[in-house]
Formats: C-alpha cells, sequence, structure tokens
C-alpha cells in the first residue's frame, strides 16, 4: 500500500474530539532470555539500499544496490537461511510488491519500467510505472499517465484505461489493502483562478464503475495525503485523510478518520509546525482487527497509546511498556528519543515497539497493545516477515540479523469486523470474511458442509508440504490455497493436504492402518495403487458423491477405529490426503452418516493457535 499525495483541503463534515488521562507504564515480563538475535553472516550493500521481503520465495530479503565500491548496480536477493547473496540482474528495482513478488524498476526517459521477479530476473518491459499496487497478493495495479487512469489485472503486461466517466482531472488513487479492486480517486472537476472543484470517488470494482462521496470548492493553497486502508484486516471503508494548510509560514496538519468510505471522518489529531511541512507518518494509526490504536508524543517525554472502539469517537488510554518511557536523565535534547510501533499486517493485533535509533529492547504485544513484554535487544533497521511464520529481520551496521517468532499466529484467529468488499459474505459465528476466489471455490464445493466456517482472514503461509508461499485461508474443515500459477483454471484454488500433514508421524512410523495393502476385493470397492489402499461402502458413497479426488485426494489409510478429539468418542475413520471420513451410526440413513474431520482446527491446535 502506498500513499497518494496531492493539494487539496476536505473540510470535516463530522468533528469528534476526546481528551484521556495520561498513560500507565507497564512492567513488562521478560523473554529476552529465550530469544536472540542470528547472525546470517550477510551484509547490505553501502548507500542505505532499498529492501523487501522476496515473495516468491521465502527466507529471501531483496536489495537494490544503486552501485558502490562493495558491489555493482543491481537486485540482489540475501538468502538469510544459508547466507547466500545474489545478484539477480543489473536493474536495481524501485517498487516491491511483498504479497506477490513482483518487482519494478524505472525505465530511464519513459513513464514505462521494467517488471520481473526473483524467479524471472529478466523480465519485461511495461508500458507505465505503477502509481498504486495490491496488497493483497492479487496483480492489480494501477497508473495515471496523460491524467489518464489505468489499470492492469497482470501486474503491469496489459492495460486498459478506466474512470474515463472521472474526466481529465484525476490526481490520485489509492486502493485498499483488503482488496486491491477497492479504490479512491482523487480528482479535480473545476478549474478557475479564484476556486477550484474537487472530488473523491470510490469505486467497488477495479475501477470500472464510480461513486463521488464527496465534492467542495477551495480557494486556498493546502494538500492531501490518502491511505486507503488500514491493513488487512480493515474494512475496505476505512480511509485515512492527512490534511495540510499553510497559513503566514505555519503548516497545521489535521488527521482524519472514516468507517464509510469518505463520506464522514472523525478528527483524530491536529498538529502545528512552524517554517516545515510536516510529514504524515502511517506508522501512527493502526486497526488491530478490534480496535483502533493511535500513538501520539513520539518525539516528546510522554508516549501515549490510546485505543478506540468506535473509529476514533472515544479513546481509552493504553499502558506503555515501562522500557520506552524515557528517562529525563538520559535525554540528549528535550524531545527525546522517538519510538516506533510496527505492526504485523496479516495478523493485525501482533505489534512491536521499539527506540528508533536502535537502543534498549524490542517490547511484543499479541493482544492489540493490551499487554507487553520484553522480547529481544533492539536493532537500528527492523522488517516484518509478511508472511507466516513470522521472521523478524534485523539490519545493524548494513549486517543482517534474523529471529524466528512462532507465537504470533494466535492473532490470526481473533475477530475482525466485516470488510465490506463487493460480494464479500461475513460469518459472525467465527467473526470472518470469505471473498474472491475463495469464496467462489467454497460455494461451488460444498459450502459450509464440506469446509465449515473461516477461521482466519486469508493471508500468505509457508506451505510445509513443499517449502513455497501460497495466499491461505483456514476453514474449521481444511485449508484453501490461492495458486496464481493456475489462474483462470478449475486448479486456481486447491485444498490443503492436511490429511498428509497431520498423519505424517504415523505414516513415518508405520502404524498399521496407514501401510500401504493389498487390493482386498470388497464388494463395490475400489482399490487405488497410487497409495495402497481400498475404499469401499458408504464411505466410497460419500467419497463420489461430493467431489473424490479433487475435494478429498487418494485414501491414505484404511479405515479403523479412532478416538475423535473434539468430543472423545470413538469413531470408524479413513483419512484421505485432505480430509478424513468419519461414520456416525446414530445418524444412519440421513445426510450426516458421513461426516468430515475438523482437520483445519486441529492443524491450528497442533501450531498453537486455537485453544
Amino acid at each position: 500500500m502506498t500513499f497518494a499525495v496531492y493539494t487539496l483541503l476536505l473540510p470535516l463534515l463530522t468533528i469528534f474530539t476526546s481528551f484521556t488521562s495520561p498513560p500507565t507504564a507497564l512492567a513488562a515480563s521478560d523473554t529476552s532470555e529465550t530469544l536472540s538475535w542470528k547472525d546470517t553472516n550477510l551484509s547490505l550493500p553501502t548507500g542505505s539500499p532499498l529492501t523487501c521481503f522476496d515473495g516468491l520465495q521465502p527466507g529471501k530479503l531483496l536489495a537494490a544496490s544503486k552501485g558502490s565500491n562493495d558491489l555493482p548496480a543491481g537486485t540482489y536477493s540475501y538468502d538469510w537461511l544459508s547466507g547466500q547473496r545474489t545478484q539477480l540482474n543489473q536493474n536495481p528495482f524501485s517498487l516491491c510488491n511483498e504479497s506477490n513478488g513482483r518487482l519494478y524498476a524505472n525505465a530511464k526517459g519513459t513513464e514505462g519500467a521494467a517488471q520481473f521477479t526473483s524467479l524471472t530476473p529478466d523480465g519485461q518491459t511495461i508500458l507505465y510505472t505503477p502509481d498504486e499496487i495490491s496488497n493483497d497478493s492479487s496483480d492489480l495495479v494501477y497508473a495515471i499517465a496523460s491524467k489518464k487512469l489505468f489499470a492492469s489485472t497482470n501486474g503491469g503486461f496489459d492495460w486498459q484505461e478506466r474512470g474515463q466517466a472521472l474526466g481529465p482531472g484525476i490526481l490520485v488513487v489509492s486502493a485498499s489493502q483488503k482488496d486491491a479492486r477497492s479504490v479512491y480517486a482523487l480528482v479535480k472537476t473545476k478549474f478557475s483562478a479564484t476556486e477550484d472543484t474537487y472530488a473523491l470517488f470510490f469505486s467497488p470494482n477495479a475501477a470500472q464503475t464510480w461513486e463521488k462521496r464527496y465534492q467542495a470548492n477551495y480557494s486556498n493553497t493546502t494538500s492531501l495525503v490518502i491511505q486507503a486502508g488500514l491493513g488487512q484486516a480493515a474494512p475496505v471503508d476505512a480511509l485515512l485523510l492527512y490534511v495540510t494548510l499553510k497559513s503566514t509560514g505555519t503548516y497545521q496538519t489535521t488527521t482524519l478518520l472514516s468507517s464509510d468510505g469518505g463520506r464522514n471522518f472523525v478528527q483524530l489529531e491536529q498538529n502545528n509546525l512552524n517554517y516545515q511541512k510536516p510529514s504524515p507518518d502511517n506508522r501512527k494509526f493502526f486497526f488491530t482487527g478490534q480496535s483502533f490504536l493511535r500513538i501520539s508524543n513520539r518525539y516528546s517525554r510522554v508516549l501515549a497509546i490510546d485505543r478506540s472502539t468506535d473509529w476514533g469517537k472515544t479513546w481509552q488510554p493504553l499502558p506503555v511498556p515501562s522500557g520506552l518511557v524515557n528517562d529525563p536523565l538520559s535525554l540528549k535534547d528535550e524531545f527525546g528519543r522517538p519510538v516506533t510501533l510496527l505492526q504485523v499486517d496479516w495478523a493485525p493485533a501482533n505489534l512491536f515497539m521499539e527506540f528508533t535509533d536502535g537502543t534498549g529492547d524490542i517490547y511484543y504485544s499479541g493482544d492489540g497493545g493490551m499487554t507487553w513484554q520484553t522480547l529481544v535487544k533492539n536493532m537500528p533497521d527492523l522488517k516484518i516477515s509478511p508472511y507466516a511464520p513470522l521472521t523478524l529481520i534485523g539490519i545493524k551496521t548494513r549486517k543482517l540479523y534474523s529471529l524466528e517468532i512462532g507465537q504470533t499466529g494466535k492473532a490470526l484467529l481473533a475477530n475482525v469486523p466485516p470488510d465490506r468488499s463487493d460480494g464479500s459474505l461475513f460469518f459472525p459465528e467465527t467473526g470472518h470474511n470469505l471473498g474472491g476466489s475463495f469464496r467462489a471455490y467454497w460455494q461451488a464445493h460444498g459450502g459450509l458442509a464440506q469446509f465449515g466456517f473461516p477461521r482466519t482472514e486469508p493471508f500468505r503461509e509457508i506451505n510445509a508440504a513443499d517449502g513455497k508461499l501460497y495466499t491461505v485461508q483456514y476453514f474449521e474443515r481444511n485449508r484453501f490455497e490461492y495458486h496464481p500459477e493456475n489462474k483462470g483454471t478449475p486448479y486456481e484454488v486447491q485444498l490443503g493436504l492436511l490429511g498428509n500433514q497431520l498423519t505424517a508421524k504415523q505414516r513415518d512410523a508405520g502404524t498399521p492402518a496407514f501401510v500401504p495393502t493389498e487390493n482386498r476385493n470388497y464388494p463395490g470397492g475400489q482399490f487405488f495403487a497410487q497409495t495402497g489402499h481400498n475404499l469401499s461402502a458408504g464411505f466410497k458413497s460419500y467419497w463420489e458423491a461430493n467431489g473424490g479426488l479433487a475435494i478429498y485426494g487418494y485414501p491414505i489409510s484404511e479405515e479403523f477405529d479412532e478416538v475423535n478429539p473434539e468430543d472423545g468418542k470413538t469413531y470408524t475413520v479413513q483419512y484421505f490426503e485432505r480430509n478424513r471420513f468419519e461414520y456416525h451410526p446414530e445418524n444412519k440413513g440421513t445426510s450426516y452418516e458421513v461426516l468430515l474431520g475438523l482437520l483445519g482446527n486441529k492443524l491450528l491446535k497442533d501450531k498453537g493457535w486455537l485453544e
């Protein structure tokens, strides 16, 4: 997600202000003894290169070198697991999409760019440099060229002009992090010597159709920064506006929050700076899934963290880690040391706080700032992996350090609000959304009966089966995986091999039911030589009637009796590559005679994410 900037002042439609008492300092529990940084034996090139995580290959950080004494210009891959550095090409990237691995390098003398990935480093030239990229693992990008808006659904290889109805005054676009199809446009609709007219538009379908959300006239020099979306758990209607007005050498910036897509706004804060233009800081405001956080007075001796559960109308103070309360005796100047708050976008209740200069400790909260614990010694530059399991990368004097953190996945199961994106479903039973390709697959292949309710939002994860990165979403009975390499085919969404994953120990140990056997010639049965197992009777009928091989995979066991951990009862079961069948004699003669195992829940429990 990028910031979109242009000159404009939106009047406040609805203003709420509140005052909170001074925050309390929380004494953090010390866990620094159990975690420590690992030296990767890798060093970045000189000159503060642009870095990002490789969105296609886990365990790798990419760096763009503009050319230095130690490294020629180009894009480099740093494998922090093996300690290897590899030059991908001679073209340093200038824009990185960590959600899908696409990299862009400006093409000299043109509006175009070179587009490539770590797997296709040669890449190819595209017509426009994107002004806005997706953060939802899709390939949607937007560009403004010659006062026209263009959209591409394949990362920039093909472009379609969009927004013709908005006229020639399109200034900026900003897409939601939750769903890149949801995009905002700022348009100058009328030009005059004394007064200009500006309008804010919203599109739910990748700029194909538009709805005007606001319009106003202005006669003074002002500026606006738009941040659409507040992380991957925030509704698409969430919008931050940073409004700056200059008056007699003084800049005043007002930060506004909208929860209804730009129709109404709540004032979050107002700052005045003399003779310097303030830069809006996206690290000051966070949506944690259930509440909105702001961190204030980051450059003074009093640090405050406030929480709002009504989208900025009222605020309550949260505790501050005691180690981040500035000691006046240690300060070098009246402002103190700045503090940074970092968020895990894909698990937004996970927060990290540290002194920006790299001194002291890093503090961690897994519950949206309600409690804090000391995590590990600080680093001057911290980076958070955009996928699970979570890795922190620390950079100190150009050297790379890594830190694996396992407990952050619990936050993925926390309830979130309806995302309100086009075509999305919300399930209050588990507090999660289902949309896009995953919704289409869920509805087409059995829905609730086959897969259960969603237990998480979509996020990126390293697949245990092949070590690759996929966008996934967990359900009670399975895990959906998005395979972009199969886009447009029936295999674009695939089910996780949860049966294989959860029975690996039994199969490795030679548990009798999982040992391949011969064809037992059951009446009406079928033998699968691929795995050496039989399928017959009611399980075979259910398998054939509800999707067969594509949904469940091959059988990987014979029938046997097993205790169900959900209710403690013993059932006749059979495992398949993607699920477990259970025979329920109490339901004989009904559609519930065979039930599917809650393997999604089981895997989440094995990970320690679900109690």
